[in-house]
């Protein structure tokens, strides 16, 4: 779909919608994913913990998908980790790439205030602790 060519341009909006996670998750236009951040182990063991585990809650089955990085990576470096590793299964290879060659209209946000993680910024500035 052309869904991040429609948002991934840098005009002024004329109007600005403000929605939760919660409506996202049920609108059928926008895909939430749920990650678990797992940092680095300072061994030098295997910590690849890259697969997909699930859980479940009274109203829905959430899948929870781990990453493993570190805390001093920018948001940047996560969000093109991600992009290697999910953006075929989430349809972001034909989106128009920004600046640091990022696929244009998804975010990472903030489970704690759902403030939208910004790209120059690192994990340990948002004090995101390894679960």
């Amino acid at each position: 779909d052309d869904f991040g060519g429609r948002v991934g341009d840098s005009r002024v909006a004329l109007a600005c919608e403000v929605y939760t996670i919660d409506e996202l998750r049920i609108d059928r236009l926008h895909d939430v994913y749920t990650l678990q951040i797992l940092y680095h182990e300072t061994n030098d063991e295997d910590t690849n913990h890259n697969d997909s585990t699930s859980t479940t809650t009274a109203l829905h089955t959430e899948s929870i998908l781990p990453i493993t990085v570190h805390p001093e990576d920018s948001v940047s470096d996560v969000k093109r980790y991600i992009q290697e590793l999910y953006g075929t299964e989430w349809n972001l290879e034909n989106r128009r790439l920004d600046r640091d060659q990022i696929a244009t209209g998804w975010e990472l946000v903030s489970a704690s205030d759902g403030s939208i993680l910004s790209y120059h910024l690192f994990l340990h500035n948002y004090n995101i602790h390894h679960k």
